[in-house]
């Protein structure tokens, strides 16, 4: 979802859970006052939290790894893969050819 749609989400829900709050404090008490005042507490720290949770930097992608190891081959082997990784030949013994390739390269 592109950032203004995160960010539109992240305001309405936002909005919309401070008014359940004044609506629940304001029956539970019976007092209006009470129930402004938990949804503006509600909604300045929903905001915040909304806030950060949008403009935290994304985390880092997962590796991905492909691994080969321990094996005879009697023929040729290929290792591929259509993004990039990081590809690792240990202990093989291969009677023809080994192509790796990977992301199209």
């Amino acid at each position: 979802m592109a950032a203004f749609g995160r960010r539109l989400v992240g305001a309405a829900a936002t909005v919309a859970v401070a008014a359940v709050v004044n609506i629940a404090a304001s029956i539970l008490t019976d007092n209006r006052t009470a129930g402004w005042a938990a949804f503006g507490v509600v909604l300045l720290v929903l905001g915040i939290i909304v806030q950060i949770w949008l403009t935290a930097p994304p985390s880092e992608p997962t590796r991905s790894e492909q691994h080969l190891r321990n094996a005879d081959i009697g023929g040729s082997a290929e290792i591929g893969s259509s993004h990039a990784v990081s590809q690792v030949v240990t202990d093989v013994k291969i009677t023809g050819d080994l192509n790796m390739n990977q992301g199209g390269n």
